[in-house]
């Protein structure tokens, strides 16, 4: 489980740093246009797009970023509810394993789609040298990243449990 910890732990501070970085171009890219549009009364015909592709990737890459830190959105009442510690920690794990099936669809789904998309030579319309595909690509790469996050809460669910001889 140490080499999926590292694993997780590498990649979250990469996609961190490719966030932060994704934001400010994201931000400079619009910021361009707006000035490009009404001071300068011309626009940039590519900015909404490369901006939308850089919403996608930083939506995809940001959920697996939040998910080891725990922050999604989630309706937790049901599970605090349950004062049994087991029982809580079932409910907790077929949660994740929900997620988990969630997550093999996009993997599954979104690879096929990109490789289609790549293998069919679509090209962004305003970036004519740009394969769609790789817009495409964040799902199954965010999704899978986001499903090694959940697999580690998952195993530290249990491993407190395992650890005291509970199980």
């Amino acid at each position: 489980m140490q080499w999926l910890r590292a694993v997780n732990r590498v990649a979250n501070r990469g996609f961190e740093k490719a966030l932060i970085i994704g934001f400010i171009a994201m931000t400079a890219i619009i910021f361009l246009q707006v000035i490009f549009r009404y001071f300068l009364l011309q626009s940039l015909s590519w900015s909404e797009e490369v901006a939308r592709y850089l919403f996608v990737w930083l939506t995809f890459l940001g959920a697996s970023v939040v998910a080891r830190s725990r922050s999604h959105i989630m309706v937790e009442s049901i599970v605090k509810a349950v004062k049994n510690g087991r029982l809580r920690k079932i409910l907790q794990t077929a949660a994740n394993l929900l997620t988990l099936a969630f997550l093999a669809v996009l993997i599954a789904e979104g690879s096929s789609a990109s490789l289609e998309i790549l293998e069919l030579g679509q090209l962004s319309p305003s970036l004519p040298w740009f394969p769609l595909g790789i817009v495409y690509f964040a799902i199954p790469l965010g999704s899978f990243f986001m499903a090694l996050n959940i697999i580690e809460q998952t195993w530290d669910i249990w491993g407190n449990d395992y650890l005291q001889g509970g199980r």
